[in-house]
């Protein structure tokens, strides 16, 4: 997946998309997220985050905001 991530006044949001993703990717892709949004991002450094995903344009794309808890 590429990921582009960008500041927001203080807090951050991430876009999206799946690469070359087949039909079966975008469906699994879809069931994961309804079974759980929160998903863990980690980095090449090692470094980890939870982010919640939201799927969009027919889940070839997708934005990520920090979890910070259940609301």
């Amino acid at each position: 997946m590429a990921i582009v991530i960008a500041a927001v006044t203080g807090d951050w949001e991430a876009d999206g998309r799946l690469v070359d993703a087949s039909d079966e990717d975008r469906e699994a892709f879809a069931f994961l997220c309804e079974l759980d949004p929160v998903f863990t991002l980690r980095s090449e450094d090692g470094s980890v985050l939870a982010v919640t995903v939201q799927p969009t344009d027919g889940l070839r794309r997708f934005s990520l905001t920090e979890y910070t808890g259940p609301d």
